[in-house]
């Protein structure tokens, strides 16, 4: 093999084992839910009615569940 080739495969090597030990070492901690949504001028009033409407309930579940 060329001294490229060993390079190369030697510096795979590396990395791969540095990812591998990196993961190992994990701790729990919050789970954060993020959700982006883009609204069309005119329709937050729609928008707003509609989250009070469908996920205010969902999250009040939640809550009085204890999840959040």
């Amino acid at each position: 093999m060329s001294k490229g080739w060993c390079g190369l495969v030697a510096a795979a090597l590396l990395f791969a084992g540095a990812t591998a030990s990196a993961q190992e070492h994990t701790t729990q901690g919050p789970v954060w839910l993020l959700s982006s949504y883009q609204i069309n001028d005119g329709h937050f009033g729609a928008y707003m009615t509609w989250l009070r409407r469908h996920s205010l309930p969902l999250y009040e579940a939640r809550k009085k569940a204890g999840l959040i």
